[in-house]
């Protein structure tokens, strides 16, 4: 279980790309994912690189929820896409 010092490159579904994507924008830790929310760094992401896919979305909520990113439940897909739309 990751707590919220745990480096962006040691959560489950990121990896050192993520880790280097994020510190662009001051994400070094779960504890700053946290404070910004996983679908406004989605947002954040798309605008530094637009081809990031929507699996990135599911990957940030997995990498919070300890949990792989194919395992998110649709209707979790759903609320997220939703919260997205309304950003």
């Amino acid at each position: 279980m990751s707590d919220a010092n745990t480096p962006i490159k040691d959560l489950p579904n990121l990896g050192r790309a993520c880790e280097e994507w994020f510190a662009r924008i001051g994400i070094h830790t779960k504890g700053d994912i946290e404070k910004i929310g996983i679908v406004r760094l989605y947002a954040m992401m798309k605008e530094i690189k637009p081809n990031a896919s929507i699996v990135l979305l599911w990957a940030l909520f997995g990498a919070m929820n300890d949990m792989r990113f194919d395992e998110v439940p649709d209707e979790i897909k759903e609320k997220l896409r939703a919260q997205l739309a309304a950003l």
